[in-house]
């Protein structure tokens, strides 16, 4: 990144290196689908696969918490491109032997709650093929999560101390009007309350920070400790550090391409897939495509309120602008209403080496809705299956 340039992305360019990585995404011995969110990355790869994959299937999973179900969207985007479309509807019948089974197997934790759907459309998909396709990476390439959004308006308000004393006061206020007691996908209120804890520390911490479902108190607090800020958020630090770029945004979108990426996303693709014979593609994740923007300057992947606007403007050109317009939501599974089921909450309780009552409180603010703990609980189950017995898996 220390070569950063201020042009524009070239779209005739950028499309058919897209297209050349889907197409060597296509050299299989077997025939191979698509999964398909109906979101812009997937819509975008499903759209150049279509041209190489005449009769193409897609896949998606359909779920009852609407703010998590991207069904209406799949299949839309299916309509479009034309494809073979199924949408698997989650059945959440024996759900406790399904996760059991699933966490039992893993031999390192991950607490990405999109391990189980995509562990289910694995399975469903591996009854057909032995190869797919995805869109993972195009938010880490593109600068496209929430989060770097987020990172443009804290890094303008941390280098005017009052603004960010402002800001902070401004955002506490508001995630106390919005609770964080909504079970949609990332409440108003708990957006706005890890945007004012982040705005309490150095830049180099924000990345973190805003993907942390507790902050340094918390954490002391359940592990009955005193680890400083800069213990443990080393990893974020470091890449902060050692990212020889020019700009602010590399250094925070580092965070997302050597940790986030590799260690929640793709390691939940790989377990998920794997475990069920399941071979998965990212052609956003070609080494050319990645050579061809990385020295390019990232303030062309925003404009407005919007991320990603080069791989928008090529969805509004070869698909619609519905598709190019469409918010990122995620893929996400309901963990904040999971964890009340009485097998993850004992699972939980049987947690050694970290601070019962503390943890109890948070259940119960959880389950008063008083607060919206549902990753920090759920990242303890996940843990409690590399705990020492009582339980066996």
């Amino acid at each position: 990144f220390s070569k950063r340039r201020s042009e524009k992305i070239n779209l005739d360019h950028l499309g058919p290196l897209i297209s050349n990585s889907v197409k060597r995404c296509t050299l299989s011995d077997t025939p191979l689908a698509l999964f398909l969110s109906g979101g812009l990355d997937s819509s975008l790869v499903g759209y150049f696969l279509k041209k190489e994959v005449s009769d193409l299937k897609s896949l998606n999973m359909s779920l009852k918490e609407k703010s998590y179900d991207e069904t209406p969207f799949a299949k839309r985007a299916a309509s479009i491109l034309k494809t073979r479309h199924l949408t698997f509807e989650f059945d959440d019948s024996n759900f406790d032997e399904k996760i059991i089974s699933l966490y039992g197997r893993l031999d390192a934790p991950n607490g990405d709650s999109g391990l189980i759907p995509f562990w289910l459309l694995s399975q469903k998909m591996a009854q057909e093929f032995k190869v797919a396709v995805g869109g993972d990476g195009g938010d880490e390439i593109f600068f496209g999560y929430d989060t770097h959004l987020a990172f443009y308006v804290m890094d303008l308000l941390s280098k005017c101390s009052p603004l960010a004393a402002i800001g902070k006061t401004l955002l506490g206020g508001l995630s106390a009007r919005w609770p964080r007691v909504s079970r949609k996908r990332l409440p108003l209120g708990l957006k706005f309350q890890r945007l004012a804890r982040s705005l309490s520390y150095p830049r180099p911490y924000f990345a973190a920070l805003l993907m942390a479902s507790l902050d340094t108190d918390e954490i002391n607090q359940l592990l009955g400790q005193h680890f400083r800020s800069e213990e443990i958020f080393s990893e974020a630090l470091t890449l902060w550090e050692e990212t020889d770029s020019p700009c602010d945004e590399d250094r925070f979108n580092s965070y997302y391409l050597h940790l986030y990426l590799p260690g929640k996303v793709l390691a939940k693709v790989d377990r998920a897939s794997m475990l069920k014979g399941l071979e998965v593609r990212s052609p956003l994740l070609d080494k050319n495509l990645f050579e061809y923007c990385s020295p390019l300057s990232p303030r062309p992947f925003h404009e407005g309120w919007q991320g990603k606007p080069p791989l928008r403007k090529l969805a509004a050109r070869f698909i619609d602008r519905k598709v190019a317009r469409k918010p990122k939501r995620g893929f996400g599974f309901p963990v904040s209403n999971v964890v009340e089921r009485p097998l993850i909450a004992e699972r939980i309780r049987s947690l050694r080496d970290v601070d019962g009552d503390f943890l109890n409180v948070l259940a119960k603010k959880h389950a008063e809705r008083k607060g919206d703990y549902g990753q920090a609980l759920w990242n303890g189950f996940v843990l409690s299956f590399f705990d020492s017995p009582p339980f066996q898996t």
